[in-house]
């Protein structure tokens, strides 16, 4: 678990030669910040399909992932108040989101998913978006 109970600015997961860049967040693994949080950028993929969780208690400004989001389809991405921008460049042959449960308590403000999600139809901007 990684926690910060203040302001982180900037969180950056990146690979390079043979590691992915990917943030996996088993059973019990959270990143957990309990105040602001700029920036969350995953240079591949964000997976809490094990039982993980990312949440931010106040705003969190971006949360850029390069790759795909893969979820377990309940409290895998919580947001207190409100998401700046949700960029989910990936997916490839698949989908940007699988079962992935993104709860923000006030409002997203910009939103990029290029591959859609598991539904098969785009992703509908709303306080909670769910895959």
């Amino acid at each position: 678990m990684i926690s910060v109970a203040a302001n982180v600015t900037t969180l950056m997961v990146n690979g390079g030669g043979s590691v992915t860049g990917n943030v996996t967040l088993s059973s019990g693994g959270q990143l957990l910040v309990g105040q602001n949080m700029t920036t969350l950028s995953v240079g591949s993929d964000l997976q809490t399909s094990g039982g993980g969780q990312v949440k931010v208690g106040g705003n969190l400004g971006s949360l850029m992932v390069t790759g795909a989001i893969q979820g377990k389809g309940s409290e895998d991405v919580e947001v207190g108040d409100d998401l700046g921008q949700l960029m989910v460049v990936g997916g490839g042959n698949g989908f940007g989101l699988t079962d992935v449960d993104i709860d923000v308590s006030d409002n997203i403000q910009g939103l990029d998913i290029r591959n859609g999600d598991t539904r098969g139809h785009p992703t509908p901007i709303a306080d909670s978006i769910d895959s």
